[in-house]
């Protein structure tokens, strides 16, 4: 027989992977040059197309967004890949873009159906 404790914890473990399962599979990609910070989502089981994305800086952790964007409910189609500050059509901002700053540490947050994910990111130092 199972000790109610053993239960309770348990339960506590399937609880928990329920609430991490989302993030399960996808993943947030970031990449950079010297004009651009673009972001994309992989995910092995289905399409990954983003629904939100907010991007934060790296402190402190209740920072407010500087780019939150989120598809329109009428939109058609996938988009699986954004740039920072371009908004594909269907899409709107909640926050307008504020310019990243060169060394900077940012985190950035997409989610969509079944899925979140997350990064952290430094905008690239200008060339010499």
């Amino acid at each position: 027989m199972v000790s109610s404790d053993a239960r309770r914890s348990a339960l506590a473990v399937a609880v928990a992977l329920l609430l991490c399962g989302c993030r399960e599979g996808a993943e947030l990609h970031v990449a950079q040059d010297m004009q651009s910070v673009s972001f994309s989502l992989e995910r092995r089981d289905a399409p990954a197309c983003i629904d939100s994305i907010s991007v934060y800086p790296s402190a402190p952790d209740s920072a407010a967004p500087i780019w939150d964007a989120s598809r329109d409910r009428t939109a058609a189609g996938c988009v699986t890949r954004l740039r920072y500050g371009e908004l594909p059509n269907g899409f709107g901002a909640r926050t307008a873009a504020v310019p990243l700053q060169p060394g900077a540490s940012y985190r950035v947050m997409a989610s969509g159906a079944g899925f979140s994910a997350a990064a952290q990111f430094a905008r690239s130092l200008p060339e010499d």
